[in-house]
């Protein structure tokens, strides 16, 4: 599903394809909790949810990330159904692997690192990308700091433009949030709105020519 840059950046996720030998750059993740969950909406009706699985296990921060929705339009039912692992140790990726069931379309991402750099394969192809290239994965601000992203889904790269749009109080689900307004441009569009703990507390964006929110519970 595809966004002032903050203070600390993290890893430039993909370097290039097999064998590139860039080094990564590393920087700390955010202070995260055990877990978040999103409810998703389409034109303001609850389609589905995602959610986030933070572990720590030996050093290593493990993101779980799971998204499923059925959306009617007339008398037809989409099915979309995403999961993802990200592992991380000191502000470096270890891996990422994404499966996705996109209406019956379906997508496998793998990115492992090899000799300092990472090796990206989307459904079983090598892709290479601008070395500051990060994931469209939207839990945490750090994708503000480039211009280059890349979908979680397939791997299709985006080029992008970010605009800080300001502070904004938020009530959802019956909870106030403080939070930082971003619109991301260009080949992909998002507006994200971030809590003073760096994770997302709200997206925007059109997915088939309907509205799409995701707000944190």
């Amino acid at each position: 599903m595809t966004f002032s840059a903050p203070t600390a950046h993290m890893l430039a996720l993909l370097t290039a394809l097999l064998g590139s030998g860039s080094a990564q750059a590393a920087a700390p993740l955010p202070p995260t909790p055990s877990n978040l969950d999103f409810t998703i909406l389409m034109d303001g009706d609850p389609i589905g949810h995602e959610t986030y699985e933070f572990r720590q296990t030996e050093g290593q921060t493990n993101v779980v990330v799971k998204t499923q929705t059925d959306a009617k339009v007339l008398f037809l039912t989409f099915h979309y159904q995403h999961q993802r692992q990200e592992n991380w140790k000191d502000g470096q990726l270890l891996s990422l692997k994404s499966d996705t069931d996109d209406d019956g379309s379906k997508h496998h991402v793998e990115a492992v690192a090899q000799d300092g750099s990472l090796s990206l394969t989307a459904d079983g192809k090598p892709v290479s990308l601008s070395p500051n290239s990060l994931p469209l994965s939207l839990w945490n601000k750090a994708l503000l700091s480039t211009d280059s992203l890349y979908g979680v889904i397939d791997a299709q790269p985006y080029h992008v433009s970010v605009q800080d749009l300001g502070k904004e109080s938020l009530t959802l689900s019956g909870k106030a949030f403080e939070t930082q307004h971003y619109r991301i441009a260009g080949d992909v569009q998002r507006d994200l709105w971030y809590g003073t703990d760096g994770l997302l507390v709200q997206a925007t964006f059109e997915r088939r020519g309907y509205p799409i929110k995701f707000i944190r519970n």
